[in-house]
């Protein structure tokens, strides 16, 4: 991993952070794949994510890295919830594109709660026994 990718611990939930903040396309990809390791590497059937976007211009090539980790973790048999902060209302049009089930936060506080949230109700949703 690297500094900006990173596992965090927010009320007892493990969550992946990916800081792709003002990071130029190239970079960007990088840490993307950083990223897509960490969910395949996590032996985690489900992994929460923490996205920040801040700063970052989206474009057909970091849109398809993004596609990329979701079809990698998808093919892992993983499931990824993902909040993202610092997306513009411009950019969450084609974030949504792609991604349909994130959750634009308003800062990372809001990320990381609305990630707690999503892992109870997984955890609820398990079959006892």
């Amino acid at each position: 991993m690297s500094d900006r990718v990173r596992w965090i611990n927010h009320k007892g939930q493990k969550i992946l952070y990916g800081d792709c903040s003002n990071l130029p396309e190239d970079e960007f990809v990088n840490e993307i794949q950083r990223v897509n390791k960490a969910v395949i590497e996590s032996g985690d059937k489900v992994v929460f994510v923490l996205a920040n976007m801040v700063g970052v211009r989206v474009t057909e090539v970091t849109r398809q890295a993004g596609q990329s980790v979701r079809d990698s973790a998808t093919a892992q048999g993983i499931t990824i919830y993902t909040s993202m902060v610092g997306i513009s209302k411009l950019q969450r049009i084609i974030v949504n594109a792609v991604v349909r089930d994130v959750y634009f936060a308003k800062d990372e506080e809001d990320a990381k709660e609305w990630l707690v949230k999503q892992a109870e109700k997984v955890k609820n949703e398990q079959p006892v026994g």
